[in-house]
């Protein structure tokens, strides 16, 4: 059993395989999350979304079950330990129409909205290789990183930080898939704004909030490259910029991991 990394940090995507010949599936879960093994070979290969929140740090169990073709079974057991990421503090002044989009009702109608359509899995592996730079620009600036803390108004910040990571471009810059995939959401939400969401396969998901332009259409199969929409400052938001999450299994995770290295 390898892991990758082998010391994985809070907001990470760790990669579990298992190098079992004989063995024709592999069931198991970390955690609470149920973990989807692929074969590639002798190896069996699954994905698992580290949470980026406060107290998601120490020990996690993985819980295994390998059987080969006579449908025996071999029970494996042992614990991740999650190290803690570095997260600054962000602090922002609200307008009060911005504030009043914080509203409970409106925020949980989303997010409910928003976790339905990242749970669904699909087998394919639509991407190949690192993620790309979903913009033209090299090296555009990060106004906010993926889980830093925010305080709004003085008070106190978040246990779960920024949801992805925020590129200070200029509205009406062109935004492009990161990787291949099939659009999944494509249109204005009250928060997150204009939105575009990528099912790249394998329970991994990208979205782009705030957009000026709707560029992709619901049930749309993109390559990395492909213009999806434009950068704006719509919904929650205060000012142009390209906001970029990513999922795996339902959980947040870092997009700038996905860039740096190839993740299975």
């Amino acid at each position: 059993i390898a892991l990758n990394p082998q010391n994985v940090k809070q907001g990470e995507t760790l990669t579990l395989s298992v190098n079992a010949p004989g063995v024709t599936e592999v069931q198991g879960s970390f955690d609470q999350q149920e973990l989807k093994f692929q074969r590639a070979g002798d190896a069996w290969n699954a994905l698992a979304g580290i949470s980026r929140c406060a107290n998601y740090v120490g020990n996690y169990p993985v819980s295994l079950t390998l059987r080969d073709a006579q449908a025996s079974a071999k029970q494996i057991q042992f614990d991740v330990h999650v190290n803690a990421g570095t997260f600054g503090v962000q602090d922002l002044t609200l307008t009060s129409q911005m504030s009043a989009l914080l509203d409970p009702a409106i925020m949980n109608a989303e997010n409910a909205r928003v976790g339905e359509t990242v749970s669904a899995f699909t087998p394919e592996q639509m991407w190949n290789g690192k993620f790309r730079l979903p913009l033209a620009a090299q090296n555009p600036r990060i106004s906010t990183t993926f889980g830093e803390r925010r305080s709004y108004n003085g008070g106190a910040p978040g246990l779960c930080g920024h949801e992805g990571t925020d590129y200070a471009v200029p509205g009406g810059t062109p935004v492009y898939a990161p990787a291949g995939g099939v659009v999944v959401l494509a249109e204005p939400l009250k928060v997150r704004g204009g939105v575009v969401f990528i099912d790249h396969g394998r329970g991994v998901f990208s979205a782009f909030y705030h957009l000026s332009e709707i560029d992709a259409k619901n049930g749309q199969r993109v390559r990395a490259g492909d213009l999806v929409g434009k950068v704006g400052t719509t919904g929650f938001s205060t000012g142009d910029h390209l906001h970029w999450s990513m999922w795996v299994n339902g959980v947040y995770v870092n997009p700038e991991q996905w860039m740096e290295q190839a993740i299975p």
